[in-house]
């Protein structure tokens, strides 16, 4: 039977003047933003509405913190969560999640778009909520999405 250590366990096990265990690894706190989405009705494949920017730099979204809550009106979408850096390029932080006003009664976890550490992003990116299939929309139909993230310190 295995009984390995991971990489803090083996530095908390073989403490050493020269290693160190970062305290960001260990403490890392977890901030949320919530970003009310109102549908416009005309809303098609592919399209986004735009989030906005989290204003912090070195930041990490972590996907299975990032939720949908419905909040009025009728509408049935999959949708992800991506990131436009200053350049325009588009990628992905989230997979697609199907989530519809009648799906649950309280909210919808994303999951992450690959099995890798997230990206570290830059102040001057942009979320979006890109939906990837259309299926009823309606104007003024409404939803938060909620990003939760972390800094990343040295």
């Amino acid at each position: 039977m295995a009984n390995g250590l991971s990489d803090v366990a083996t530095l908390q096990a073989t403490p050493a003047r020269t290693s160190a265990i970062s305290g960001a690894r260990l403490m890392s706190p977890v901030k949320h933003a919530r970003f009310l989405v109102t549908l416009l009705g005309n809303e098609s494949g592919n399209e986004w509405h735009t989030l906005g920017r989290l204003n912090d730099s070195g930041f990490q979204v972590i996907p299975e913190q990032c939720r949908i809550r419905h909040v009025s009106g009728t509408y049935s979408l999959v949708s992800k969560i991506r990131r436009v850096n200053a350049a325009g390029t588009a990628s992905d932080v989230s997979a697609g999640l199907t989530h519809a006003n009648g799906t649950a009664v309280g909210s919808l976890a994303f999951a992450a778009a690959a099995n890798t550490e997230p990206a570290t992003l830059d102040s001057t990116d942009t979320l979006q909520l890109q939906m990837t299939t259309v299926t009823t929309t309606n104007a003024g139909a409404s939803f938060v999405v909620e990003i939760g993230y972390r800094t990343v310190e040295a």
